[in-house]
């Protein structure tokens, strides 16, 4: 007689569901363990986008229904997104291209081979272009198909984004203990006794971690299921200890909105039910979490390091920024194609700002779209934005509020790492962004039934 899964397994993965669904639920877990990288690592990301297409062919049905049924604004929004590439892809005739602001040294190298006469497409690296075309695959597929799921099927996905997050902050302890020698993914950029789990960037991996902390912190709490809710806070406090560990500074400051969503969540309901042990089970896990605080008062410890960042002056990014203002300025307003960034800044940066490391991004996201999307890039972008805050808002009529804001947090704290660094330039992100915003569209339909 076979003996049953642990009770775990059955809710991440129970006898019975539908292939779309396990194919979804393999391209959240492919893309948190291989999507990390960003577009340096060609077959880590096929291999994310392969998943992905795989569970668009099991779910086609409602791939095709997201298209009829979801919210008009929403299929606009995807609509113009997946445009907004294609169309800088567009061959277009000599008088159009040259005329485009910035395409001054493109006319001159043009001109020197003899193809200044041809027809050429607005962006200026189209390698790198059809490179961002193919990654909105892997949001595509989660946003279309996670938008019929069910919410036990959303719930099996949060699960899986935080068991990877937990998987990254294991695979990080090795990477800490050992100083950068060993269990790095991608190892061109070490740094000794940084937690970097499944990233490249340890920026983006503390806010994954940051996010996982939503995601639990937003969860059904029962006060009454005692070893449940100690099992979640543990989990909660160990992914506080691991943004730590990434010693991002950004990282470390937008995890405390995960904090006062739990804080929101448990403490009115602790003094409605005045529940003594959940009192002591709270005030426990919540501690484990503030111990992590306490520890950067000892000398020389991991913990100290990281909040010891805080007080360094000097940031590299400032003089980039400057150069990239300039940047998006000079191919305002058409922009030089998304993905070009790294091959248009190199020929703006100023003598001054110039050093042994090349800049790569912009370290500002926004400051990056202006450059490489100008303004159809800047609109689409604050379109999402208000979208995302308009069901937020509109969330609290919904019977399941606190699952559309944890997406509108998470959202949030995406939003947030993106004045200072590029979060969203990896397979990973892009499919957990669209998670959260699969979270956010669940409050729409869950009003509609309730209305049923």
């Amino acid at each position: 007689m076979k003996s049953a899964a642990p009770p775990i397994l059955q809710k991440i993965a129970p006898a019975g569901m539908a292939a779309r669904d396990w194919a979804l639920l393999a391209v959240i877990i492919v893309a948190g363990i291989w999507g990390g990288g960003g577009a340096a690592y060609g077959i880590n990301n096929l291999l994310v986008q392969i998943a992905a297409l795989i569970a668009l062919a099991f779910g086609r049905s409602a791939f095709f229904s997201f298209w009829t049924e979801a919210p008009a604004l929403a299929r606009l929004l995807a609509a113009a997104t997946i445009a907004l590439p294609a169309l800088q892809l567009v061959p277009l005739p000599p008088d159009i291209w040259q005329s485009l602001a910035g395409r001054e040294m493109a006319v001159e190298a043009r001109q020197a081979v003899g193809a200044a006469e041809g027809w050429h497409p607005l962006t200026l690296d189209p390698g790198r272009t059809w490179t961002a075309l193919l990654a909105l695959i892997v949001p595509l597929s989660v946003l279309s198909l996670g938008w019929s799921a069910s919410r036990e099927q959303l719930q099996r996905l949060c699960w899986a984004a935080i068991g990877v997050a937990l998987l990254g902050f294991i695979i990080g302890i090795g990477q800490v203990l050992s100083q950068g020698e060993s269990g790095l993914f991608y190892p061109e950029n070490p740094m000794p006794g940084v937690l970097f789990g499944t990233f490249a960037n340890r920026n983006t991996a503390g806010l994954f971690l940051g996010i996982a902390m939503v995601l639990i912190a937003a969860f059904p709490l029962d006060l009454r299921n005692k070893p449940t809710l100690a099992m979640k806070l543990l989990i909660f406090a160990v992914l506080f200890f691991g943004v730590i560990l990434t010693r991002s500074r950004s990282a470390m400051a937008l995890s405390l909105i995960p904090c006062a969503i739990l804080a929101a969540r448990l403490l009115p309901a602790l003094f409605v039910q005045k529940l003594r042990r959940s009192t002591l089970i709270i005030i426990g896990g919540l501690g484990l979490a503030a111990a992590a605080f306490l520890a950067a008062q000892i000398p020389g410890s991991r913990v100290e390091a990281s909040f010891d960042r805080f007080a360094q002056s000097e940031d590299p990014r400032v003089a980039i920024w400057d150069d990239a203002q300039f940047s998006a300025e000079k191919y305002w307003p058409a922009g030089a194609g998304m993905g070009s960034f790294d091959e248009v800044f190199q020929a703006d940066q100023s003598l001054e700002n110039i050093s042994a490391k090349k800049a790569g991004r912009a370290h500002n996201d926004f400051l990056e779209i202006a450059i490489e999307a100008g303004i159809f890039g800047l609109v689409i972008v604050a379109a999402w934005i208000v979208y995302a805050l308009w069901l937020a808002v509109s969330a609290r009529k919904s019977p399941e509020p606190w699952t559309a804001w944890a997406g509108a947090s998470g959202l949030a704290i995406i939003a947030a790492q993106s004045v200072t660094d590029y979060p969203m330039r990896n397979m990973t992100m892009l499919c957990v962004a669209a998670l959260l915003f699969v979270l956010l569209l669940r409050s729409v339909r869950a009003q509609n039934e309730s209305a049923l």
